[in-house]
């Protein structure tokens, strides 16, 4: 584990339902899905390479991170929009961590198992597959090993569950890398502040409109309510943290 305090660092964005109406049904245009995806899928991107070159250990990035979500409105869709686990935007995700030396996680829509399954995902500091979360599965959360420390992963819903936080506590986690949709508002805090508190860990929460910072004590060292901005703040997991 580094001794060093460890740059923790989350990204928000920015969905536009008007699109999930716009595109649905007979109205579906795949071109303006995929320009659409692929435009919100390099704006994260971008926002996430700031954050490396900012010094981040880690960065989050939020669930529906390609935004392919906005056009899942029949099974068909679905399918064809959603990417295989080793697909472009892993690729993408991995040679982006590699190139900063940092890791990146981030959850969307992914064929797993003869299915599409919101997943989360890390990538290491050499782009190698670290673990993924597949959202509410009913197993226990795993625990994954890092350079600085164990890590857990989160997507959106699983954060609800107090047994997710009770597997990851006793698994040792540090970290816990959240990637929300932003449907919760201000409910997210206090969810996200409970878990910390449960798991004692830090949690890095990144959401399509707000992210946050938590410390195992439950104090926010760093939060915004903005789209498309980078948060980012040093934490030494070294140490115990007092309430």
């Amino acid at each position: 584990m580094k001794t060093r305090p460890v740059k923790l660092a989350a990204i928000t964005s920015w969905l536009d339902w008007a699109l999930r109406h716009a595109c649905s049904k007979d109205q579906f245009d795949m071109a303006v899905a995929q320009r659409h995806i692929e435009q919100h899928t390099e704006k994260n991107l971008a926002l996430m390479e700031e954050a490396a070159r900012r010094g981040a250990d880690v960065v989050v990035g939020p669930e529906y991170f390609r935004a392919s979500e906005l056009f899942l409105t029949t099974p068909e869709n679905k399918w064809a929009l959603a990417e295989p686990l080793d697909g472009p935007t892993a690729g993408r995700l991995a040679a982006l961590a590699k190139k900063f030396s940092l890791y990146v996680g981030a959850a969307y829509h992914i064929r797993h198992n003869n299915a599409v399954a919101e997943i989360g995902v890390l990538f290491g500091r050499n782009g190698e597959f670290v673990g993924m979360r597949v959202k509410d599965e009913p197993e226990p959360p795993r625990v994954f090993e890092t350079d600085f420390g164990k890590v857990g992963i989160q997507v959106c819903s699983d954060f609800q569950k107090p047994r997710n936080a009770l597997a990851l506590g006793e698994g040792g986690a540090n970290v816990v890398l959240l990637s929300g949709c932003g449907f919760m508002g201000p409910f997210a805090e206090a969810f996200v502040v409970v878990r910390a508190l449960d798991h004692q860990t830090a949690v890095v929460y990144a959401d399509s409109g707000q992210a946050m910072i938590v410390l195992p004590n439950g104090n926010i060292p760093a939060r915004t309510s903005n789209p498309n901005t980078v948060i980012l703040t040093d934490v030494d997991l070294s140490k115990p943290v007092k309430p």
